[in-house]
């Protein structure tokens, strides 16, 4: 996520709408789950991830 460190995480399906991309004209964000101590998830725009 913009202006946090880089951390690991997985591409995973949002657990209310079942999809794992948005697209919003040029813009496209991804839903990962992070891997924390307790796991958190949020959308990131695509180009912040690093394969």
């Amino acid at each position: 996520m913009e202006g946090y460190p880089w951390w690991p995480c997985l591409v995973y399906n949002h657990p209310f709408d079942g999809t794992f991309i948005r697209e919003k004209g040029k813009s496209v964000r991804v839903h990962v789950q992070f891997f924390d101590d307790s796991p958190t998830r949020g959308w990131v725009s695509k180009r912040l991830l690093k394969p």
